[in-house]
């Protein structure tokens, strides 16, 4: 599916084991990457310098209280900061 977008340079789709566990994944951090190295935009490449790649709160962080209780959300300010 990626690589009929066109975004990219085609990519493999094959799958491998994910740390010893028993699921195979494509890996997708590399297409994350190469979608990333495709950005030219000055403003979007000054904030990924300096925040770098971390996403959404709830890809760095696993608690449910943390996603849901808004008396924490201030603890991740430091996540996002210039």
């Amino acid at each position: 599916m990626h690589n009929a977008l066109d975004l990219t340079p085609p990519l493999g789709a094959a799958v491998s084991p994910y740390h010893g566990r028993p699921y195979l994944t494509p890996y997708a951090g590399r297409f994350a990457e190469a979608l990333v190295a495709t950005i030219n935009d000055e403003t979007v490449c000054d904030i990924i310098d300096r925040a770098g790649l971390i996403g959404g709160v709830d890809q760095v962080a696993d608690s449910v209280d943390l996603l849901t209780d808004a008396r924490l959300f201030t603890r991740l300010r430091t996540l996002y900061k210039e």
